[in-house]
């Protein structure tokens, strides 16, 4: 900034239009890094989903953007973060699975008690990378709520060892679910995102 002075002898301010306003811009490696380590919305869902297989299924619907991260993306630290909302019906069983899946193959998966309900629900499921590296490493968690009604559902869990996975390369990262029984049970996913934090 400078100043000078007008015609009337009042001194002006002068802003310049000569100085860098510092924007996240990409990384060479690829478009997704981005140099000043902003959480960036990677993927939002746009087709809401509905569910009451027995059998693991993706919850993730069609979207904008991918829940698959280039090659060499990913650094020490960084963390992918799969948030959801939506509605649980229950008519009959006990049982409902989760399961979390890099490329395809489970990671993390439990089965808990459920006391058959019908309401709200949230969901969040987390991979944090610890190395990276064809032998790199992460760890995952999950975190599953739903209404009080009829007992609702209320579970998460965690790995207990680090998680293999090659970050030289492109990965997939999926959220699955299923019910121990299709009668009458639905998962329905309204709003899915996903955040990746390098």
């Amino acid at each position: 900034m400078s100043q000078c002075l007008n015609k009337l002898g009042v001194t002006d301010v002068v802003v310049r239009n000569d100085i860098e306003f510092r924007h996240p811009v990409p990384d060479t490696t690829n478009n997704l890094i981005n140099a000043y380590g902003v959480d960036m919305t990677i993927f939002s869902m746009t087709t809401p989903t509905s569910i009451s297989a027995i059998t693991q299924t993706t919850i993730v619907g069609a979207g904008r953007g991918s829940t698959t991260i280039p090659a060499n993306t990913f650094r020490p630290g960084s963390v992918l973060k799969l948030t959801c909302f939506g509605t649980i019906v229950g008519g009959g069983g006990t049982e409902v699975v989760l399961g979390l899946y890099i490329n395809g193959v489970v990671v993390l998966t439990r089965a808990h008690t459920y006391n058959p309900a019908s309401s709200g629900y949230v969901g969040l499921a987390s991979f944090g990378i610890n190395t990276i590296g064809a032998s790199g490493t992460c760890e995952s968690a999950y975190m599953f709520t739903s209404g009080p009604a009829g007992g609702g559902l209320d579970c998460g869990d965690a790995s207990i060892a680090p998680i293999a996975i090659d970050t030289t390369i492109s990965n997939s990262f999926d959220v699955r679910f299923n019910f121990d029984t299709a009668a009458g049970n639905s998962l329905n996913t309204r709003i899915l995102t996903c955040v990746l934090a390098i």
